[in-house]
């Protein structure tokens, strides 16, 4: 009797397990693609050839199935029914992120320099539906939250994995449609939208100019968009080719590969890097008459008024035409609410969740003043936490790191800059060297040899710092400081930050009171490009004709 009920305990079990395996293979699906593991587990999926997933095995752990992926190879990724992104994605072995800070109910979303020292170290923000070099997932639960390594144009960091989507480089690659985005909670309704995901990249045009070419996928509840832009940065150097195709991570090493394996130059797109503290060779009259030829029809506050960018220069020290370039961008070349009702050109206090906070000024010459004199003081200021650089940037350095949530804010003010510029025959590009500072805790000296400040901005964080060259005398190089200096005094806008000057207030900046100097070998040198050369290689070859191009 015992064996009979031990068979019956066996048979009983087996079935009941085999109740349960079945339950747990039942596909489900979140209305867009199906899911076949149990809903705490993660699925390790093979993306098929029509941009499909099939299940090739569950995992209950992430860190196992995150493993089991990586030998397989780029065409598997791993999913959790949880994840709040449509294609449930949550690792893959290489591919793009596209941000959607929708998700949480807000208008941006951090990037942070370290995974666990959330407030300590630097961090950037970003707004939905933009492209993010994907590194790999730091963490993954099964509640569909986690922590993914990223890059965004120049700002190596971590995001939360919830507010971003993951797409394959098998997706891409093959021109596969994917579903993006939905789980508004901005109020905006965005449901999930399906498009076919392109790369963004740099390339040379017929005029032998730099162009920044990006895309931004989003729905409008109607129907899916796939925008393209150009942003033209400027004259590109002689190494680059036309028509080819170049790719960077952070906008001035560049490669001929989306990997970024393949190594081609590095170059500093000079209206992008040219740091602000420098002089335009344009007057007020020239930035006017490239106004008449550029700016957009109506009513515009910023018409016939250079003179007010030209002496700003010349009192608080910010080039004339990245100012001018600023204010256009910002105001539509004068022509927004708030340009000609407020007097606000640079859209201050115009914040992503509330615009209409943006400041008011009593006259179009002190919106100018105060945004050289002191706004943006604050962001040339090197002992200002808002300090990334004097250049306009990217989200890696300069203004923009934490200016404006729009990555492409410091490439898009520098293709206006360019464009005035060249209306002008071109007389600014190339009027300064500059270099990047290399040494991390580097000293900027007074001419009596004390120490000002060091290159140090920030808790383990330094990417292109760069500094106008003014001369290079033995040992040291005479740069034009960031802050305005009188003798051994620096001016500041942040309290607390030793002996110095602090001066919450328009200040001015003296272009040959405020220079220092700074060891040579501290300094590192692009120059016009510099290009790897190809591995050399012999091969037979036969041909009926020969004939040279370029050279």
């Amino acid at each position: 009797m015992r064996k009979i009920l031990n068979v019956l305990m066996v048979l009983f079990i087996a079935v009941t397990i085999f109740t349960v395996n079945t339950k747990e293979v039942e596909a489900k699906s979140n209305g867009y693609y199906d899911f076949s593991c149990p809903v705490d587990q993660f699925e390790l999926s093979y993306i098929t050839d029509d941009g499909r997933f099939e299940k090739d095995s569950c995992y209950n752990s992430f860190s196992e199935a995150r493993a089991a992926m990586e030998k397989k190879g780029s065409d598997y990724v791993v999913r959790n029914y949880n994840s709040q992104s449509p294609s449930m994605i949550v690792a893959m072995v290489s591919g793009k992120a596209y941000t959607y800070p929708a998700r949480s109910g807000s208008a941006t979303m951090n990037i942070y320099q370290d995974v666990e020292e959330r407030y300590y170290n630097k961090k950037t923000y970003v707004a939905n539906h933009y492209e993010l070099d994907y590194e790999y997932t730091e963490r993954a639960f099964s509640s569909g939250v986690g922590m993914i390594k990223v890059s965004l144009i120049g700002f190596d960091g971590y995001t939360d994995l919830e507010y971003t989507d993951l797409v394959p480089d098998k997706f891409i690659d093959n021109g596969l449609a994917i579903y993006l985005g939905g789980n508004d909670r901005t109020g905006a309704d965005e449901q999930p939208f399906r498009v076919i995901v392109r790369r963004n990249y740099y390339t040379v045009n017929s005029e032998q100019e730099l162009v920044y070419v990006y895309h931004r996928s989003y729905s409008n509840k109607s129907n899916s968009l796939d925008e393209e832009h150009k942003i033209v940065l400027g004259p590109a150097p002689s190494q680059f080719k036309s028509g080819k195709v170049y790719y960077s991570a952070n906008g001035y090493d560049f490669y001929t590969d989306p990997q970024y394996d393949d190594y081609y130059t590095t170059y500093y797109p000079y209206y992008q890097y040219l740091p602000l503290r420098s002089k335009s060779n344009l007057s007020g009259d020239d930035l006017d008459s490239a106004f008449e030829e550029l700016a957009t029809s109506g009513e515009s506050a910023m018409e016939g008024n250079g003179d007010l960018f030209v002496a700003a220069q010349e009192e608080y020290g910010i080039n004339a035409l990245l100012l001018y370039a600023m204010a256009a961008h910002e105001s539509a070349w004068g022509t927004s609410y708030y340009a000609l009702n407020r007097n606000n050109l640079f859209g201050w206090n115009a914040i992503d969740s509330d615009p209409n906070q943006a400041s008011s000024f009593a006259s179009l010459s002190q919106a100018i003043d105060e945004h050289a004199g002191y706004n943006l003081r604050k962001y040339t200021d090197i002992y200002n936490p808002l300090f990334f650089g004097t250049h306009l940037g990217n989200k890696g350095s300069g203004l923009n790191v934490k200016y404006a949530s729009d990555p492409y804010w410091g490439m898009k003010i520098a293709a206006i800059a360019y464009s005035i510029d060249k209306e002008n025959g071109t007389v600014d590009y190339g009027e300064y060297e500059f270099a990047t500072v290399s040494e991390f805790d580097a000293e900027f000296r007074s001419a009596s040899g004390k120490r000002l400040f060091t290159a140090q901005y920030g808790p383990y964080y330094q990417e292109a710092f760069t500094v106008i060259v003014l001369a290079k005398e033995g040992d040291e190089t005479l740069v034009q400081s960031p802050n305005p200096l009188s003798g051994n005094t620096v001016y500041t806008t942040y309290e607390g930050s030793g002996p110095i000057e602090e001066v919450y207030d328009v200040v001015a900046y003296d272009f040959d009171e405020s220079q220092c100097y700074i060891d040579s070998d501290s300094l590192s040198y692009s120059g016009d490009a510099t290009v790897v050369p190809p591995t050399s290689s012999t091969i037979e070859v036969s041909f009926d004709e020969f004939f040279w191009s370029d050279s």
